[in-house]
């Protein structure tokens, strides 16, 4: 009696393992990751960058006097080109006082406005104003669109589109068919937050200036797919 008590507890527990080997090893199934791209082509409608001023000065209140001034006057260069009020974003100045130690003697005022302008035809030589209104630097130049983001999700169809042609490619040299997507991440093409485009170069006051004809946005897709 005991013996086949003992018999049909090997059995359970030899069924158990089986079962779980079947489960875990024998069933399951062939995962792969591919990438796919997404790329799309338009023509820009707005750019964004940073002005930047700086000037040196003898006093730190005549430094804040002299950057209010420039502030001013870069402003009215903004507004001038079209460039809405609510589009422009002033940083709080900061006057940085002389190091003695290395023989300084003037205080330096720093500002800067973050911009958005709307019209990109008008950039190249709002850049030259600006630099004659006494700007330091123009620089963090983005070129976008109003629907960027729309453009953005399309790209990212594009990428995971491209993926799951692959995968059914890969799937079918392996004898395979392709199962469920078990994850996706998408992420940009390049530098995070650019967009890059062809460049058209412009000639202006004997400067050579360059903004882009077209933007790409880009987005990848990796995505792991089961194989049955």
């Amino acid at each position: 009696m005991k013996n086949e008590k003992l018999k049909i507890i090997v059995i359970l527990i030899a069924l158990l393992i089986g079962f779980y080997i079947k489960l875990n090893y024998l069933d399951r199934p062939t995962l792969i990751t591919v990438v796919g791209e997404g790329r799309i082509k338009v023509e820009p409608k707005i750019v964004k960058f940073t002005v930047t001023i700086l000037n040196v000065s003898p006093t730190s209140t005549q430094a804040l006097a002299d950057n209010n001034r420039l502030v001013r006057d870069v402003t009215s260069v903004l507004k001038n080109s079209g460039v809405e009020e609510k589009d422009i974003s002033l940083s709080y100045v900061r006057v940085i006082p002389p190091q003695t130690t290395l023989g300084q003697t003037s205080f330096q005022a720093v500002n800067s406005a973050q911009v958005t302008l709307k019209d990109i035809s008008k950039f190249d030589n709002l850049v030259f104003q600006l630099y004659a209104a006494g700007a330091q630097s123009v620089s963090n130049i983005v070129f976008t669109t109003e629907n960027s983001k729309d453009l953005e999700k399309q790209a990212v169809s594009l990428a995971i589109n491209e993926a799951k042609q692959r995968a059914k490619e890969i799937a079918k040299s392996m004898g395979k068919r392709l199962g469920r997507m078990v994850s996706m991440a998408t992420v940009e093409v390049g530098e995070a937050g650019a967009l890059s485009g062809e460049k058209k170069t412009v000639e202006l006051e004997g400067a050579i200036t360059s903004s882009p004809s077209q933007i790409e946005i880009a987005r990848q897709a990796s995505i792991v797919f089961e194989l049955r």
